[in-house]
């Protein structure tokens, strides 16, 4: 779970609770086997079932069915028969959950993508990343589990002018079927528009986009939250930008590189207001999903002490990504040259968040979970192991938390149908636990084994250099 250090900066009142080809399966997965007796979160929020019976041929799950005394039966009751030949793990009293994703990374800044899996993360939503760099991670996932299947939405969209090396912008609005069809050429899987973008090119965005049935997300900043929502969004990134739906207005924040100005607006807020909770009400009837991002929102600017403190002794935080995170490219990210007073402004901000995230989890706002990896002390895949208790502690169960990184991003991007829950035709990617997260959550970290495409992840090192230079 979240330690002391973390919660008490918080102080949380709320209650626990090119074109790019397809993706492909590794080719070394093993023929037939049959994952017998653990108990089975498959990834859709359903309740779980207990001492299942998975089996998986050539990567994919083929049957699910569940212990009856000494037989297999499907869950109509009938008989299930194991192949003859299988591998059989027999896995009693340990938990399955399907891989999780992470729906927020830049996969060009991330040491080793391999990182990942080794907690459990195996498909990642990359949201901003150059093609090449994800031709290159699409291409190594072909062969190698250790490395997350990655689904893109390309280059982030602004308006008038790029606002950094990882965007692109449409002139105006007429000038938006030109990104747009770019973006097609390259063979995106989803778009993200970015904090230049104004409203009337957002609108047009969001149009062209579902024209192509793909879904869209944004981190806000020149147009409003109401207005996207309004629009047809599908999906909005990082609790602080609905802020600017209802933070006073001389504090407001619309540029990228303004990241001190964004906590000294959401410490003026009061996430309660009429104007914040509409706002939230109108989303759950739209069914608009959020990605709180709330772990990049804490660990920069509380610092070493409390990453130390979230990852405890299950993850290791290495020298090369201190070394990474020590560079001046993460400037715009510190708190470096902050007074006491904005520090204390920016704690302030930081519980106003997860306030708001407590109040989008009591309104029925969809959540998904996203980490923002790799901003300064947001390990690849161990820091959604670390979001996900944070929602948990904003109020949303165990189970919403693990469909949160499951099902539900899978559905919004039209990919429940390969993974994201753990069912009958999907591609056999799983997690193995040694403890229940339903009633200790914290077992999400007790990792017994990962599997992506059927296939073992093997353990590896933590990434020790950058092997090519992303920037």
């Amino acid at each position: 779970m979240l330690t002391s250090a973390i919660l008490a900066s918080i102080a949380f009142c709320f209650p626990q609770a090119g074109t790019i080809p397809p993706a492909a399966s590794p080719a070394q997965a093993p023929n037939v086997q049959a994952i017998v007796g653990a108990n089975l979160i498959d990834g859709t929020g359903s309740k779980p079932l207990l001492s299942s019976v998975i089996v998986v041929v050539d990567g994919r799950i083929q049957a699910i069915g569940k212990l009856d005394g000494n037989k297999t039966v499907t869950l109509t009751g009938e008989p299930l028969s194991i192949p003859a030949g299988a591998h059989r793990l027999f896995a009693k009293n340990k938990w399955i959950i399907p891989g999780l994703i992470d729906s927020h990374v830049h996969i060009d800044e991330v040491l080793d993508p391999a990182e990942f899996t080794q907690y459990g993360v195996t498909c990642v939503r990359d949201v901003g990343s150059r093609l090449s760099s994800i031709q290159k991670l699409r291409k190594r996932a072909s062969s190698d589990p250790r490395v997350p299947q990655v689904l893109w939405m390309g280059r982030n969209i602004d308006e008038g002018k790029a606002s950094w090396w990882g965007a692109v912008a449409a002139k105006n609005t007429a000038d938006v079927p030109r990104v747009i069809d770019e973006m097609e050429r390259q063979g995106v899987d989803g778009v993200k528009l970015y904090v230049n973008a104004g409203p009337s090119v957002t609108t047009e965005v969001i149009k062209q986009a579902h024209d192509r049935g793909w879904p869209v997300t944004a981190h806000l900043g020149k147009t409003t939250p109401l207005h996207a929502v309004l629009a047809g969004i599908d999906n909005l990134e990082h609790v602080s930008t609905l802020f600017l739906q209802f933070a006073p207005a001389a504090n407001k924040s619309t540029d990228a590189d303004s990241w001190y100005k964004g906590y000294a607006s959401a410490a003026g807020a009061n996430p309660h207001s009429p104007e914040a909770l509409a706002l939230l009400k109108f989303m759950a009837r739209r069914g608009t999903i959020v990605t709180p991002t709330l772990i990049s929102s804490t660990l920069p600017v509380l610092g070493k002490a409390a990453a130390d403190d979230a990852y405890g002794d299950w993850a290791e935080i290495s020298d090369a990504w201190r070394t990474d995170w020590a560079r001046p490219y993460w400037d715009f990210m510190k708190t470096k040259g902050w007074k006491r007073s904005q520090i204390e402004n920016a704690k302030l901000a930081i519980w106003n968040y997860n306030d708001y995230v407590h109040q989008i989890i009591k309104n029925g706002v969809p959540v998904i979970a996203g980490t923002d990896t790799p901003a300064p002390w947001v390990l690849p895949g161990a820091s959604l192991l670390v979001e996900l208790e944070m929602l948990v502690k904003a109020g949303m169960s165990p189970l919403e938390a693990i469909h949160s990184a499951t099902g539900r991003p899978a559905t919004l991007m039209h990919r429940d149908d390969e993974f994201g829950i753990i069912a009958p035709g999907r591609v056999a990617d799983f997690v193995i636990l040694n403890g229940n997260p339903l009633t200790r959550f914290s077992d999400i970290h007790r990792i017994a084994g990962v599997y992506r495409s059927g296939n073992k992840v093997p353990k590896s090192s933590v990434a020790v250099q950058r092997t090519e230079s992303k920037r």
